[in-house]
């Protein structure tokens, strides 16, 4: 490239000398010396070859010839060359379309069409007439006669007439604003010109600007220096070339995903060009398929589950409501979740998370006295916590970034320590289950992902910024470098590293020197209790807004638990398993410290060679004895309706404050069985328990039963094909519309439809509170059968409704 340039720069300099030497001037001489040609062939050859190196090299270049293109058709207007007024009209049509302006690209395509067949209309313009608006420059508007003069029409309009017809005086202030008066005060306009001109010949005082274009003036050139200084030191720290298959900020470094395609605006805009031709005006539809995704409409976030279901939540509780003939049926319809996730176990966002109760944890270990942070000690410090705990500002360049954590170290800490940082894999594995609280993290904190080096800038928010895995990973490698050079040690686990953090712990420990574990997350102070029982040098210092909270391995309050601390946590929910809505680790822990018997059951959990159905039975034991069931066996969906009718009383129920269904509680359960093993070092299979494999990476088991009653959707969907116009309709008996579960039934063919169904995401259901009035159904409905079995009534009563609602689904469809 520096070859090429010094090339041109060679070229130009001989131009100069054969211009002066000739005496050229003319612009028009000037442009036809060969050594210019020479110079725009380079110049073109370069740029050809830029591109080829990747997406946002060809943006750049594009950007380019976009910047020209629009300084090519301002000369032409302002020259008044109207064959060049046209090229450059029509090199903009891709670009309208591409950029989804529709109405310029139509606009403007009959513009230049109609321009073209210029010659072709009679009567319209005579030859002289032409001859002037073609090729003398009439075309565009000129105050003066300077070159450079021309103006565009609606410009003309807006400073001059529009200007004189808004200001105190004009039009609009004060009088008429009708076609008569706007007649008259356009034709005086005409008149006053003339008197504007008497008086500046009789008073000898005129408005007259200089022949020197305003862009040579000396304070002009002075800015355009300083903003040329500006744009060379922003390219000469950022290169807008680079060789990457990725499109990307080179300001911000933020990397789009492989839908944006702006930089094919003109690839793109051909084609959208090309389709709408042999169309009339007005029948010319342009779609938005043909616009191109610029760079911002980038996101980071990542969709697990995504698959639309369209089952609205409110339609099964109408089904359900209306399909009670017992007290039987709605105790097996509570077999189901009724939902498109167990609620529970899971909300919008993936697993439930219980962080104020992993907080509340601490305060069931007692904190060590007099521990104070001595610098003779090894110090074996969480990355996690060091990457999120040490605050940096926007703005900041990667290498003061880096120097502020590793400086952070040595001051608070100590050279004599070890980094552990969690692994980022490429591949998820078969025992990678963070894979999901990482992404529920990421949805929580939208960044961007960003690519940049030491020499870069970071000008996103540290917390948006480190919610990124690849971001985070290239920060990561950085610190790592920079620890190396200063002799300190690092480690670098496979993904989880607390289990590395306390392992790594008690190999440094000794009886003269002691052992202190950094970080803040409650798994290192469980796992530290559980492996390090009996060694008395390791202590867990965690950070608490202004104070150094000191724990060690026998801190637990509860030293006959001590022994299922691992289960404990992980039953009541850590990063890989859900926490149950309203079961707090607290509520497990007094249950455990009351009832002996469980002890047993929570103890197969640490069996490496426990059988899927121990781990069942003892999972689904446990927690039908959280919610409330008593020491004599009995089934969840028992429970479920048990908890249904208690809760009713109250009001309206929320389905997550009813225990999960037996499908749902087996998957809890394998997967606390999965992370208490993968805690004690025995690897398993995450697809075994309670994971499944999701494109390329793996997902929880909501559950292996359905999530609705099949007899319900079954009973109470039609199959017509006539448009639902007859009264024999299924869905029409009972009062109700017609759905996607009627498989025959769509918005343009069925009379029944009012909307259709609204799609919920699994990751986006509906809030059960909406579904109340159909809840307090369900209560009366149960009410009514304690009292009396008059169930023919109820159906009739709810008959009835339905026909009610029938003119109104008529009335919709009409409108």
């Amino acid at each position: 490239m520096q070859l090429h340039m010094q090339n041109m720069r060679l070229h130009i300099i001989r131009a100069l000398l054969i211009a002066h030497n000739e005496g050229f001037e003319e612009l028009h001489d000037f442009c036809e010396i060969d050594e210019l040609h020479e110079v725009k062939y380079l110049f073109c050859k370069e740029l050809k070859r830029l591109k080829g190196n990747g997406p946002t090299a060809q943006l750049w270049v594009q950007y380019f010839e976009m910047v020209q293109l629009a300084k090519n058709f301002i000369e032409a207007e302002r020259t008044g060359d109207f064959h060049q007024h046209l090229k450059y009209v029509r090199d903009m049509l891709p670009y309208f379309h591409a950029s989804g302006h529709n109405l310029y690209a139509k606009s403007a395509h009959l513009y230049w069409q109609d321009m073209l067949s210029i010659k072709n209309k009679q009567k319209k313009m005579n030859l002289e007439e032409l001859n002037k608006f073609s090729q003398l420059g009439y075309f565009t508007i000129r105050r003066n006669d300077k070159f450079r003069s021309g103006t565009w029409t609606d410009m003309c309009i807006e400073q001059n007439l529009m200007k004189h017809i808004k200001t105190s005086g004009g039009l609009i202030h004060g009088r008429g604003y009708e076609a008569s008066v706007i007649c008259k005060f356009i034709s005086f306009s005409v008149v006053l010109v003339e008197i504007t001109d008497a008086m500046e010949s009789y008073t000898k005082v005129s408005y007259q600007s200089s022949e020197q274009h305003v862009d040579t003036s000396i304070a002009r050139i002075f800015r355009d220096v300083s903003d040329l200084s500006k744009l060379v030191e922003f390219f000469e720290r950022r290169n807008p070339f680079p060789m990457t298959s990725n499109i990307m900020s080179i300001g911000t470094g933020v990397i789009g995903s492989d839908k944006i395609n702006c930089y094919k605006a003109k690839e793109i805009g051909n084609l959208a060009f090309k389709a709408i031709i042999n169309d009339s005006f007005g029948s010319v539809k342009i779609g938005r398929k043909n616009k191109v995704l610029p760079l911002k409409a980038t996101t980071s976030s990542v969709k697990i589950d995504d698959e639309i279901v369209s089952i609205d939540p409110t339609l099964i509780f109408q089904r359900a409501s209306l399909s009670i003939q017992t007290k039987g049926d709605m105790a097996r319809y509570l077999e189901c979740e009724l939902a498109t996730y167990p609620l529970s176990l899971f909300n919008e966002s993936g697993m439930r998370k219980a962080e104020k109760q992993q907080v509340q944890f601490y305060t069931n270990f007692n904190q060590m006295k007099d521990i104070s942070c001595q610098k003779d000690s090894y110090f074996v410090i969480d990355g996690c916590f060091l990457l999120e705990k040490t605050y940096w500002k926007s703005a900041a360049s990667v290498r003061e970034i880096i120097d502020h954590y590793v400086d952070s170290i040595i001051s608070k800490y100590s050279s004599n320590c070890c980094v552990v940082f969690e692994g980022y894999p490429e591949q998820v594995g078969e025992c990678h289950t963070k894979v999901a609280e990482r992404i529920r993290r990421q949805n929580k904190n939208l960044g961007h992902e960003v690519q940049f080096d030491e020499s870069g800038t970071i000008f996103q928010n540290q917390e948006k910024f480190l919610s990124i895995d690849k971001n985070k990973v290239r920060l990561i490698q950085l610190i790592c470098k920079e620890l190396k050079k200063r002799n300190i040690s690092i480690k670098i686990a496979e993904e989880d590293a607390n289990v590395l953090i306390v392992k790594t712990a008690i190999q440094q420990m000794n009886e003269k020197n002691k052992t202190r574990i950094v970080g803040v997350h409650i798994d290192l102070l469980v796992i530290l209790t559980a492996k390090a029982r009996d060694m008395n040098n390791i202590f867990l210092y965690r950070q608490s807004k202004d104070n150094l909270d000191a724990y060690s391995s026998k801190s637990f309050k509860y030293p006959e638990l001590n022994s299922i601390v691992l289960f404990l946590h992980a039953f009541s929910g850590c990063d890989t398993t859900s926490a149950l809505y309203n079961q707090g680790k607290i509520k497990l822990l007094k249950l455990f410290t009351k009832s002996n018997d469980l002890l047993e059951d929570a103890q197969k959990f640490y069996d490496p060679n426990a059988s899927v159905e121990e781990i069942a039975k003892a999972g689904i034991k446990i927690i039908c004895r959280l919610y409330g069931a008593k020491a004599k066996e009995k089934q969840l969906h028992e429970l479920r309706y048990d908890q249904f009718a208690k809760l009713s009383k109250r009001g309206p129920v929320k389905l997550e404050a009813l225990p999960p269904t037996a499908g749902s509680a087996l998957q809890h359960a394998y997967r606390t069985y999965l992370q208490v093993q993968l805690w004690l070092g025995n690897k398993k299979k995450a697809v075994d328990w309670g994971w499944r494999r999701k494109g390329s990476t793996i997902v929880p088991i909501y559950t292996a039963d359905p999530l609705y009653p099949q007899d319900v959707l079954q009973k109470i969907s039609c199959s017509c094909k006539s448009g639902c116009k007859i009264k024999s309709c299924t869905c029409k008996k009972h009062g109700l519309f017609c759905s996607s579960l009627c498989v025959s039934c769509n918005t343009e063919t069925c009379s029944n439809i009012v909307e259709p169904n609204i799609e919920v995401p699994e990751n986006g259901l509906l809030d059960v509170e909406e579904n109340s009035q159909f809840m307090e159904n369900i209560i009366e409905e149960l009410d009514r059968l304690d009292e009396s079995d008059e169930s023919d009534e109820e159906t009739t009563d709810n008959s009835n409704d339905g026909e009610n609602i029938e003119p109104i689904a008529k009335k919709k469809k009409i409108k």
